[in-house]
């Protein structure tokens, strides 16, 4: 049974690299006011209408570490990757940028180092200011503050903080990911369209820094004539959520990561027997939010990806942040953040379309007494019949399956939010009951009237064991290593009932 469950594991392949060109900056255009901005100086502070202006000292931003790494892996470890801190100002005087690193050294020793810009000179007009910089020690854990210095007075208009995709070219790994249990061993082809490229693979023992890993057994490679290196490694007993083989080039910044996550054997055994259900040839396209973009590798498409026959494919077009709307405008070709995820969407024809989306459509805000949700209720349902006509043009013989939203652990949501109660800030709710009820219930309406598909994740997830285990403590929302395999096997298993 082993050997079968390896098999499954290394059965799909998606060579497909994305750019993960992302803003890790919140509020980068202060249209939240001073929200995740704080001033350090003597001077006046304030922001209107997004702009922040102040004379003298210092606003920073501190990142949300956990988040960061749970969003996007490669923001974790970031040795050799070239960042760009760019700030738009105008002003009298002179402003310098500085990137701060946590080191974490042996011992689990914290060393903090700060990188600074040059002195640029500020002018009447708006421009944008960049610091770009490679990170150059491999201890550096995170990228953790940001702060922008001025001596005389300034207004500041937008900022950004990137790890740059410089398209050298692209490290892929087949197969994509792996589904494992302790002690298994795991072999990957690590992938370039060079040959004879150096490369430098640190293995990790875990998956992230937040899950306890500690400094990695690191080998330097050549891939082959083809641009290929076959790389073994055994999964250790001593690994809590499985392991991270993080490759990168030292010389252009060019890093991926390849997961191979140990799930429980009851999981296991349930992906397997779905998967000896699938037969003929498929490909499957999966929309929708950071419940599907984020942990990619490791997350339930993945998980889903690892275990379909050998003539099967997927593509995976998840976005954090998107909604009813915004998929409804990348299908249309409108400006938006991180088009080229839509880029070649039906290149390869999908027979299935997954939409798993509402979470961001159903987030309440404090100012309306957590009633008005952010996509209003009386345009969910035109969006949906909008979303699915404009698919039905696309893709005119796929079946399209919606999704349910999922409810939030509402405690972590409520803790989060108490601090900002207590200042009577404006914030949000996600995934709270009832109008994901509500959204819910036009999912299933909508799917009805247009024979499309519905799956109520809602309810399984509602109904399981222990809901919170489902979701990551940061904040409730997002998918745990759990939440992802369960949605896995309710994928799994809803495409065994489709011939």
């Amino acid at each position: 049974m082993k050997k079968a469950i390896c098999a499954a594991a290394l059965s799909c392949l998606s060579l497909t690299a994305y750019s993960r060109e992302v803003n890790l900056i919140n509020n980068s255009a202060f249209s939240n006011g001073e929200l995740h901005w704080h001033y350090e100086g003597k001077g006046n502070y304030k922001v209107e209408k997004g702009i922040a202006a102040f004379r003298n000292g210092k606003i920073s931003h501190y990142f949300d570490l956990g988040n960061l790494e749970h969003a996007d892996p490669q923001c974790a470890m970031p040795a050799n990757r070239v960042f760009r801190f760019r700030v738009k100002a105008r002003g009298n005087g002179e402003i310098s940028l500085t990137v701060r690193a946590r080191k974490m050294l042996a011992g689990n020793a914290v060393e903090l180092t700060e990188y600074k810009s040059g002195i640029y000179k500020l002018t009447g007009k708006f421009q944008n200011f960049d610091f770009e910089l490679q990170e150059p020690d491999r201890f550096t854990v995170f990228h953790d503050k940001l702060s922008i210095c001025v001596n005389g007075d300034v207004e500041v208009d937008d900022t950004s903080f990137y790890y740059l995709d410089r398209n050298a070219f692209s490290i892929v790994f087949k197969p994509e990911c792996a589904v494992v249990r302790h002690g298994e061993t795991v072999t990957v082809d690590i992938v370039t369209d060079r040959p004879e490229q150096k490369l430098t693979v640190d293995l990790y023992c875990g998956q992230t820094l937040l899950a306890g890993y500690t400094p990695p057994e690191r080998k330097e490679i050549i891939t082959d004539k083809n641009g290929i290196y076959k790389y073994t490694f055994k999964v250790s007993n001593a690994a809590s959520d499985g392991m991270r083989m993080a490759v990168s080039d030292p010389e252009t910044g060019v890093k991926n990561s390849f997961f191979a996550t140990i799930v429980p054997e009851e999981k296991l055994q349930k992906y397997a027997a779905y998967s000896k259900q699938l037969t003929g040839k498929k490909h499957l396209l999966f929309l929708g939010d950071s419940l599907s973009d984020y942990d990619r590798g490791r997350n339930y498409p993945s998980i889903v990806g690892a275990y379909l026959p050998e003539k099967w494919s997927f593509r995976n077009a998840g976005v954090g942040g998107d909604t009813l709307g915004k998929i409804y405008t990348r299908l249309t070709g409108g400006k938006i953040n991180r088009p080229e995820m839509y880029k070649d969407l039906f290149k390869v024809m999908p027979d299935m379309i997954f939409i798993f989306i509402g979470g961001n459509d159903c987030k309440v805000s404090f100012a309306s007494g957590y009633k008005d949700t952010h996509t209003p209720r009386n345009q969910q349902r035109k969006l949906m019949d909008d979303i699915i006509a404009e698919l039905k043009k696309r893709a005119p013989e796929a079946d399209i399956v919606f999704i349910s939203p999922l409810d939030s652990f509402l405690p972590y949501q409520l803790a989060l939010a108490e601090p900002k109660v207590a200042k009577k800030a404006n914030h949000n709710l996600f995934g709270h009951p009832e109008p994901t009820a509500d959204l819910t219930g036009k999912m299933k309406q909508a799917a009805q009237d247009h024979r499309a598909y519905f799956i109520n994740a809602g309810e399984v997830f509602r109904t399981s064991a222990d809901p919170q285990s489902l979701n990551v403590p940061d904040d409730g929302v997002h998918l745990s290593l759990k939440g992802h395999q369960l949605m896995a096997e309710i994928v799994l298993k809803f495409l065994t009932g489709i011939k």
